[in-house]
């Protein structure tokens, strides 16, 4: 999903335009320089995640997240950083559970 959206792309469009194929998704997101209000940490800034997990749930019939943390911002460590990308989407999960 990461290179998706450096590429310019919008993972969600791609997730609904293959239906069933993304039963493992593999959540990180890559940066520009230039982005802002982007964080690389799930649920913290401009990135729409719940729209993703969403369309994760509804069209790809993910069972499966993986998160990788390549980028560490605001002086987090990578294991400081990759604990709060999962806070963010045990969030997201969160609201899943309850509906």
């Amino acid at each position: 999903m990461g290179w998706t959206n450096y590429a310019g792309k919008n993972p969600v469009e791609y997730v609904r335009r293959y239906p069933g194929r993304t039963l493992t998704t593999h959540y990180k997101i890559r940066t520009h320089e230039d982005a802002q209000n982007i964080s690389p940490i799930i649920g913290q800034g401009g990135y729409d995640w719940g729209a993703l997990l969403s369309a994760n749930m509804e069209f790809g019939g993910t069972r499966w997240v993986l998160v990788e943390q390549e980028e560490y911002p605001n002086g987090l460590t990578p294991l400081e950083a990759v604990a709060a990308s999962k806070k963010g989407l045990d969030s997201y999960l969160e609201k899943y559970r309850t509906h």
